[in-house]
């Protein structure tokens, strides 16, 4: 016996394209078996609404947990890069990496959620849905632009996270997901 969460994708905006889009995102996270990813157990729907079953880990997020120590965020680190180099090698690309989206468990362990959830789900410091695919402060150009994205993007979202962890700030602001994303593509850091 095993505790897990259900995430019920019940969003009407959604539309049966994109909760198809997100269940075949689970379905491809589900293939990953990695102690810094959040397992995914079960995926499909019922009854007209999209489920989601994954690994319940106890903790809170980076994102709540920050300010770290310095040795204590490079553990993270190395932890999130375990995580992308295992998902990487397995096709899977995050799309979405942000400190919301890296649970620390009691343990001190680091894990990666949310796999490619964001292809059709973005909520909290985000662009809306149908727009750009990720949080506007974490994307990489080839998002921006919508071109191909594969392990790179997630590669500069994480250096975004880390210049955020260290720094105390973000490298690109503004008040309009615009200005942001024009810094990503033409300002330097």
């Amino acid at each position: 016996e095993v505790d897990v969460g259900v995430m019920i994708l019940a969003d009407p905006g959604l539309g049966a394209g994109g909760r198809a889009r997100l269940l075949q995102e689970a379905r491809a996270a589900a293939r990953l078996n990695h102690p810094n990813i959040v397992g995914v157990h079960d995926a499909g729907e019922t009854e007209g609404l999209a489920y989601i079953v994954l690994e319940l880990v106890e903790g809170a997020s980076l994102y709540e947990r920050w300010p770290l120590p310095l040795e204590q965020t490079v553990a993270v680190a190395r932890q999130v890069c375990a995580a992308l180099e295992h998902a990487h090698a397995h096709g899977v690309i995050h799309r979405d990496l942000k400190p919301e989206n890296v649970v620390l468990a009691a343990d001190g362990t680091a894990k990666l959620m949310d796999f490619g959830l964001a292809r059709a789900a973005v909520a909290g410091r985000a662009t809306p849905e149908g727009s750009v695919l990720g949080t506007v402060y974490y994307l990489a150009p080839e998002q921006v632009l919508g071109g191909e994205v594969d392990g790179r993007a997630d590669l500069y979202a994480l250096g975004v996270m880390l210049y955020e962890l260290t720094t105390g700030k973000l490298p690109f602001t503004g008040a309009d997901p615009i200005i942001i994303v024009s810094q990503h593509l033409h300002a330097p850091a």
